[in-house]
């Protein structure tokens, strides 16, 4: 046979290639595109939740810093000798009991001399004022004159100056040596003893010797942005303004679960800060189980107001549209369910429910597999398990 000439290689080229586009259209391209319209017949699975209404608390979150209800710094009033520190670092101390003693003796001393002359100069003050009382009466019946009444008048008077002043010496001296013993003003926990026995100290210096703060109760002390002042004055004028707290967990920490703790807000401020605007408010814990520490943080979450009966819905069932937020609601009308887009008004969302208006008590709302929905897709519902909170 004669080899083939370059035309008819080339007629026969033709003929494969228009073969094999037809093949691709007829065998592979449509049954492709069938598929497709098949899966975007196919019902989406779909995880849904039952709306409820119910009565939602407004809160907003900021964080706060614990102080110790009251502080004392203790300090000598008088100079010596510390002959005794009565406590340990950490102690908890009630009003009244020991903390340092200083040397008495020199004090003790001091107050025997006050005490005598005080003796002596009352001494003195009686026999001058009976000297006065029996030249008085001579003076009555003329057998003494008026100079000799007048000088022992004076020198009564001076005497009983004399007492008066060494009374107070005597006084002072007993204060002194009382000061020898420093008591704590108050109940309270003990910080670090910042001075040891045996060191002499001056009342002059001001120096510290243990810092004494009232944990029970304690202060939380916090700022809220302007906005909110009006809702907080008309929560306050109807009931109690209380916060709930836990510890400040740390951005990346390990988070601690922990059950909140009610404290009341006993204070706020009667004025907005210029250079923040925010108002600052604290609020009172008793701290019977000595929970918090002044100086910590602490997260706080602090209800400012209450929507009541409104839908709540879990946070993820709200979409965004270009315009508007919407649910999708699950209808079960027909033999299939199919959804329904349908916007809806957020009065209030947190990290994890909202509460909106637009759904009805009893419907469900898709809360994942959003993404391949659009109105009237059939789905196959699954009932989310745990409720929004």
């Amino acid at each position: 046979m004669p080899p083939a000439s370059p035309r008819h290689l080339f007629i026969i080229g033709l003929v494969l290639v228009f073969a094999g586009l037809a093949w691709w259209q007829w065998g592979v391209a449509s049954p492709t595109e069938n598929a497709g319209e098949k899966r975007s017949d196919r019902a989406v699975p779909v995880t849904t939740y039952q709306v409820r209404h119910a009565d939602q608390p407004i809160t907003v979150s900021t964080l706060g810093t614990v102080e110790a209800d009251a502080t004392v710094n203790i300090r000598a009033r008088i100079d010596g000798e510390i002959a005794e520190i009565a406590f340990r670092e950490g102690d908890t101390v009630k009003k009244g009991d020991l903390l340092f003693r200083i040397d008495a003796r020199p004090y003790e001393a001091a107050l025997r001399r006050a005490t005598a002359d005080f003796a002596r100069d009352s001494a003195q003050y009686k026999n001058a004022k009976l000297d006065y009382e029996r030249k008085r009466k001579l003076n009555t019946k003329g057998f003494q004159s008026q100079a000799t009444l007048d000088q022992a008048e004076a020198e009564m008077k001076a005497f009983g100056a004399a007492m008066a002043a060494s009374q107070a010496a005597r006084d002072l001296a007993q204060l002194d040596l009382d000061y020898t013993e420093i008591r704590a003003p108050i109940d309270g926990k003990t910080g670090p003893v910042l001075i040891d026995a045996g060191n002499f100290i001056r009342a002059s210096n001001d120096q510290t010797l243990v810092t004494l703060r009232r944990v029970e109760p304690v202060k939380v002390r916090f700022a809220l942005a302007q906005q909110y002042v009006a809702r907080l004055k008309a929560r306050l004028a109807t009931d109690y303004l209380h916060v709930a707290l836990t510890h400040h967990q740390a951005e990346g920490a390990v988070a601690i679960a922990e059950k909140p703790v009610t404290a009341r807000v006993a204070f706020i401020d009667n004025q907005v800060n210029p250079d923040t605007g925010a108002i600052e408010l604290r609020a009172i814990y008793d701290n019977r189980d000595r929970r918090l520490t002044p100086g910590e943080y602490v997260d706080l979450s602090v209800t400012i107001d209450e929507l009541k009966s409104v839908a709540i819905v879990p946070l993820e069932a709200v979409n965004l549209g270009e315009n508007e937020r919407y649910v999708f609601i699950v209808s079960t009308d027909g033999p299939d369910s199919t959804v329904t887009m349908r916007p809806v008004k957020v009065l209030y969302e947190n990290a994890d429910i909202a509460a909106v208006e637009g759904v009805n008590d009893g419907e469900h709302v898709v809360t994942t597999g959003q993404l391949r929905l659009r109105d009237g897709a059939r789905v196959t519902p699954t009932e989310q398990a745990v409720p929004a909170t």
